[in-house]
């Protein structure tokens, strides 16, 4: 489960989109002038499902949250570490809040961004 995970977060920092998060993280330093970690949780019993400090350096991934279906472009999705991760990412980056009017400013901006470098084409529609 892991290695799953670093793979996909791997592959969604090396997208052109992902690369804009990195340079935003880049630029956050802690008190003592040092970029600031980002860190990231793999917790199967929190019950709470996936979510991240938006504008912050921390996630939380909820395993169970995997292959949860979403409602597609094309029809019917269903989120994959790639997909979780370039959501989550995008929070942490830019802020962008989940439940303001501009809810679909994150899928369309990040996780559909990076999910289209990526090669998939089913956009995330809804919350």
């Amino acid at each position: 489960m892991r290695a799953q995970a670093m793979n996909a977060l791997t592959q969604d920092l090396a997208t052109p989109r992902g690369q804009d998060m990195v340079n935003e993280f880049m630029s956050r330093l802690d008190s003592n002038g040092s970029v600031e970690h980002v860190r990231v949780y793999i917790d199967a019993d929190s019950g709470l499902g996936t979510y991240s400090v938006r504008g912050g350096n921390v996630m939380v991934l909820q395993p169970s949250d995997l292959l949860s279906s979403y409602s597609g472009r094309t029809g019917v999705g269903f989120f994959s570490y790639d997909r979780i991760f370039a959501h989550e990412m995008g929070h942490m980056a830019f802020g962008n809040n989940a439940f303001d009017d501009y809810a679909l400013t994150n899928i369309k901006n990040n996780e559909n961004a990076i999910m289209e470098q990526l090669g998939y084409t089913n956009d995330r529609m809804f919350y």
